[in-house]
């Protein structure tokens, strides 16, 4: 999804005009880090016991820091920074399974637009961001969070999407999208789920995580769902966020959380397009907000999730049938 580029050697601030256009409450806080990320899936799942004591150590001993566990029914996806790679790399390596790790061919810039939790059920934002990027034809990768959203770009393009981001910061809540963008140079092939899914961000990481260390811990090591799952972990500096299956939601004590009331359902998508990611995140995005439909987006390794509002699912499904170029599977 990205090409080859070269490690970030400073963090780039937030410009004087990008800073003084957030500089109001109803506008986001959009953060540009420093930090060099690579994706990558662990093949096959079966090997996911090799990999947790890095793992673990990540989530729990090594501080504010960006990291992603994504594991569903066909794959583990994660994103790590480049010293949580090498120690990946190093326990496969002593066990002679390197190839069970694989590795995306290039880093990625994280960029962190922060919302606010009040705004995860609104409509249209997710759109809003992708349609600044996809003007510039740039590949991206977008993981929704509980009061934020985090675009992931090739280390090469990102002061052009930083650019693109400041131009149009000052609209992203204002403008409503009434229209879907069309396509039809590729299919997007959808698959519905069954799953409820639940959204929840714990309070106070570095206060609380004593208390529900054992619940994190156990979705790692020994999961309460074994088919059918969808689990998803993924901290920032700022903040920490779970998407889980609300049958699981009861194992973690929620007085320590902030719980997103909303039951969503995950639709996967994989776009047959090889070279415009940025094109299928528009077309999927820019066709919820004219349908009026809440979204949450996760990329993973090897395919895309839209998580839509259980209720709203239905409405969503057929959209898609009516707007994008989409095969049901």
């Amino acid at each position: 999804r990205i090409g080859a580029s070269r490690w970030m050697e400073q963090e780039t601030p937030l410009s004087p005009r990008l800073r003084a256009s957030l500089s109001g409450s109803s506008y986001p806080s959009i953060h540009r880090e420093s930090v060099s990320l690579w994706l990558v899936s662990i093949s096959p799942k079966d090997n996911l016991e090799l990999f947790l004591k890095s793992i673990l150590t990540t989530v729990f001993f090594e501080g504010k820091k960006y990291f992603s566990f994504t594991d569903n029914d066909d794959e583990i996806s994660m994103l790590v920074d480049h010293e949580t790679l090498e120690s990946l790399q190093q326990t496969l390596g002593n066990l002679g399974l390197s190839h069970s790790l694989v590795v995306s061919p290039g880093k990625l810039c994280p960029i962190q637009v922060i919302w606010g939790k009040d705004y995860i059920a609104s409509t249209g934002l997710i759109a809003r961001l992708c349609s600044s990027i996809a003007q510039g034809g740039i590949p991206l990768m977008l993981a929704s969070l509980f009061s934020s959203d985090l675009i992931l770009v090739g280390e090469d393009v990102v002061d052009k999407v930083m650019e693109l981001l400041e131009s149009s910061a000052s609209t992203f809540l204002e403008d409503r999208i009434t229209s879907p963008k069309s396509r039809s140079d590729a299919k997007i092939v959808i698959t519905p789920s069954d799953q409820s899914l639940r959204v929840i961000s714990p309070i106070d990481t570095e206060r609380d995580l004593p208390a529900f260390a054992f619940s994190l811990l156990k979705e790692f090591v020994s999961p309460s769902m074994k088919e059918g799952r969808f689990f998803s972990y993924t901290s920032t500096p700022s903040e920490v966020c779970l998407i889980l299956s609300e049958d699981i939601l009861p194992n973690f004590d929620l007085q320590y959380f902030d719980v997103n009331p909303a039951v969503w359902t995950p639709i996967q998508v994989y776009g047959e397009s090889t070279t415009d990611y940025s094109d299928d995140i528009d077309t999927l995005s820019s066709t919820m907000a004219s349908a009026e439909v809440s979204l949450l987006y996760m990329s993973t390794f090897h395919t895309d999730y839209i998580l839509v509002p259980q209720s709203q699912s239905e409405k969503a499904i057929q959209s898609l049938k009516d707007h994008c170029n989409v095969t049901l599977e």
